[in-house]
């Protein structure tokens, strides 16, 4: 028979209890963790939010550059078919295509603080150039460079990024 007496109890409870220094310590560790995991997945999300406005300008200036490679250009028929000559430089404004909630074009939504895409606008240079040879000055066959840049702006951080396509086009094509 064991018989155990008011100290060996006050020991006993006193090495298997936790101090308030390590209780604590306890508790900063899980909150640097949780902190750590909330970051992690914020930084997730501005990726690829950032991802996802990037493709969207890759795609307005695709839409610009297939814009002006329809464009009529017949130089056999003189310059009333040439619907874009080069030099030419236009740009377009719209919003990026970002599925958000709500309407884009809905201006009360917007007037009454709903969140649009009215955030997310971008502006789409084109430019059609004439592509000569450097030394003679002109080239034999007749070939235009279309380049078409979109800029956008970033919300989170402000930077203005742009997204680039330039494609060659020969007439009647």
């Amino acid at each position: 028979m064991t018989v155990q007496t008011q100290h060996d109890r006050t020991q006993w409870m006193r090495a298997d209890a936790f101090s308030l220094v390590e209780v604590l310590f306890a508790f900063m560790v899980l909150s640097l963790s949780i902190a750590g995991m909330v970051y992690g997945y914020w930084q997730a999300n501005r990726v690829a939010e950032w991802s996802s406005m990037s493709a969207a300008a890759q795609s307005y200036a695709l839409q610009g550059l297939d814009q002006a490679r329809a464009a009529q250009w017949n130089p056999w028929e003189g310059d009333t078919d040439d619907q874009l000559p080069a030099p030419f430089t236009t740009n377009q404004q719209d919003y990026l295509d970002i599925p958000m909630k709500g309407n884009p074009f809905d201006a009360a939504a917007t007037n009454a603080g709903g969140f649009t895409n009215a955030a997310f606008f971008s502006t789409n240079y084109i430019y059609i150039t004439k592509v000569t040879s450097s030394q003679s000055g002109s080239f034999s066959a007749n070939l235009r460079q279309i380049t078409s840049v979109c800029y956008w702006t970033f919300p989170y951080s402000g930077k203005l990024f742009s997204n680039t396509v330039i494609t060659l086009r020969a007439s009647d094509q």
